[in-house]
């Protein structure tokens, strides 16, 4: 992949990080992710408040927005800790099946300091699939 040529795109219009991929849903955020980009990559593309606002869109397969998405795929702690760090609302946001980032890391394995780290950032947010809310 090009990723200076991506950073370059975005860099140039900064609104295309929040255009969707028609079949896929995907934001470049998430074309970035699901590639494997280097930690730099994903730490420039959220430097614009529009890559910021990308943290939030959801992709079509499971509704997951682009934290969802590192949590699953288990990206760099890095990566998961900033697109985090970068939008603290992503966290919360659930995907098709009521889980939100924290439930994705947890299922997939994430490093215990991802998981610190979300449960942190997510203090005092409910979420759909917490335990209190299943009765």
């Amino acid at each position: 992949r090009d990723w200076q040529q991506m950073l370059n795109a975005a860099s140039d219009n900064p609104a295309d990080l929040l255009a969707v991929e028609q079949e896929s849903g995907f934001t470049t955020l998430h074309r970035a992710i699901a590639g494997g980009a280097p930690d730099s990559v994903i730490e420039a593309l959220l430097t614009s408040n529009e890559g910021r606002q990308a943290t939030l869109i959801r992709c079509r397969e499971g509704s997951w927005t682009p934290l969802h998405l590192s949590c699953r795929a288990i990206a760099t702690d890095a990566t998961i800790m900033t697109i985090a760090i970068s939008n603290t609302a992503a966290i919360s946001v659930q995907d098709d099946d009521g889980d939100n980032a924290l439930h994705s890391a947890l299922r997939n394995g994430a490093s215990d300091l991802v998981l610190q780290t979300l449960i942190g950032l997510a203090a005092g947010i409910s979420h759909g699939n917490d335990i209190d809310n299943e009765s």
